[in-house]
This record gives C-alpha cells, structure tokens and sequence, in this order.
C-alpha cells in the first residue's frame, strides 16, 4: 500500500560538466540507469577513492542506491550515513540529505522497522518539500495506527501538488477509516480522475461501496483493480488484498 518514490537522478543537474570526475560520475549514473547496479556500485566506488570530493557525497548516496536495489539493505545504511556527512546547507546539502532520508526509510521498511522508517521520512521533510514525500509519510502514518497525522499528511501532500493522484487516494482510506465516507467517495473519484491506472483507487472505491453494502459496484471495481494488475502492482505485501476481497464479496454476488 506505501507509496514510496524516488528520484535518483536529481543530482544530474546541479553541476556542469568540465571535469574528469564529473564525466565519471555522469557516466556512472547512466550504468545505474540501465539497470546495471554492480558496474555503477564499481563506478561510485572509484570516485569516492579518487581523493577528489567534487561529487564524494553524492557517489556515496548513488552507492547506497545500488546496493539497496541490489537489496543488501545493511551496507546501504553505511553508505547513506556517509552520504548525509555532506557539510554546509546549500541546496545541494539539502537535497543529498533530504533524499538520503528518504532512501534510508526504504531501507528500514525492508528490514522491518516501520517506527524508524517513518522517523527518517520525517527527518526528509526537514530539507525538502515534496508532495510524494508527503504521500509516503501520510500511508506509513495510517500503517503505524495515526490516523490523525496521516489525515494531516495527506493533506500536505494535497496542497504541495493538487494533481497528485495518490494523495487523494491515501486521504480516501483514511476518510474511510473515520466512515466519512462522502468525502473519501468524492477524494476517490478525484484520484481517477487524475489517473485511471492506479489498482489501489479502485480497490478503495470498492471498499467504499462495501461499507454502503452495494456489493455490485464494489465487485466490479475490485475486478477493474484485478485487471490492472493489483497483484503485481509495486510489489507490496498485500498483494492478495483485491482477491480476498473478491472471495468474500464476489464469489456468490451479494445484492
């Protein structure tokens, strides 16, 4: 259910390129961009040991990236504590901690330290101001058991970027939480109106529709959520949430 996005390739365009080192790590980012996450973790590795701290920080939070992605989540940590070692509150400082925070709340997630994980997407929120940020933190809030925050965060997320669906999607399950359930219809419907791909907007309408017991509007967007994937979608650990719910409510169609 977390919505847990990042950029990695921000840093492309902080600097020009003139310097060897800046070709390098350039270079490097394209190989991570191809997927190719042992030859960049080479590639960051030979610019940290160059002696040249141009992009030091940086190639320790790309470092970091690959070995999450390759998942060896305990020497990511090491590396995204280096990374966050990064002096001075420039706006590059700000951005390499801000992201570094984000990935190491990742990290965390996977290693099943949920409390923690939320304490570094709020440590994020301190150096950048990011609606899909915001998305995440309010989701994990509403995971952990605060409803309240997670309404707030959610909100947040809203007013940074009125065009991002998933906020209004995260706002409709807890909306649904507290059985208001108008205003979590109305944020639904505004999800899909932002985008219709999303499985999760429809397995909350449908969940919505069951509360109001219309168990036909229910099955037919727990069907649509089916149809676009749920089960695959994002990887997420209640990946058979949609078919539960078709089990209950759609083998013999209540009407």
């Amino acid at each position: 259910m977390k919505l847990l996005v990042l950029t990695s390739f921000w840093v492309l365009s902080f600097l020009p390129i003139f310097s060897q080192i800046e070709t390098d790590f350039h270079l490097a980012n394209s190989v991570y961009q191809s997927e190719n996450y042992e030859s960049a973790w080479e590639m960051y590795t030979e610019i940290i040991e160059s002696g040249d701290s141009s992009y030091l920080f940086h190639s320790y939070y790309m470092r970091a990236y690959c070995k999450y992605k390759l998942e060896k989540y305990n020497d990511a940590i090491l590396d995204i504590e280096k990374s966050l070692e990064i002096p001075g509150k420039s706006k590059v400082a700000k951005r390499i901690k801000g992201n570094s925070n984000w990935l190491y709340s990742r990290t965390l997630e996977h290693l099943d330290k949920p409390n923690e994980s939320l304490g570094r997407l709020k440590k994020a929120s301190n150096y950048i101001e990011s609606s899909l940020l915001y998305s995440t933190i309010s989701i994990l809030e509403f995971e952990l058991g605060f409803f309240e925050e997670a309404l707030n965060s959610s909100s947040i997320s809203i007013q940074l970027d009125p065009m991002n669906a998933y906020a209004y999607n995260n706002r409709a399950l807890i909306f649904l939480h507290f059985k208001k359930l108008e205003k979590a219809k109305k944020d639904v419907r505004k999800s899909i109106e932002l985008n219709d791909r999303n499985p999760y907007a429809f397995k909350h309408r449908a969940m919505i529709y069951i509360a109001e017991e219309k168990f036909e509007l229910a099955c037919k967007d727990l069907k649509t959520a089916e149809n676009l994937g749920y089960a695959t979608f994002q990887n997420e650990i209640d990946s058979d949430h949609v078919a539960i719910l078709i089990k209950l409510h759609c083998s013999n169609e209540k009407k």
